[in-house]
């Protein structure tokens, strides 16, 4: 995954110091929903040939 780096949050978990608890929040989180992490929109084959 991508940790963040320089972001604003407040007392951010999301790095290589808390890879382990960041991974087993990743797998609850896949758990409850196989697509959490799958991006929203979805390119088409059709879209990326009329773009050009």
């Amino acid at each position: 995954g991508i940790y963040c780096d320089g972001c604003n949050c407040v007392n951010c978990c999301n790095n290589a110091e808390n890879e382990a608890v960041r991974h087993d929040a990743v797998e609850a989180t896949l758990e409850r929903n196989p697509n959490a992490f799958r991006p929203k929109i979805a390119s088409s084959p059709i879209a990326l040939r009329d773009n050009r």
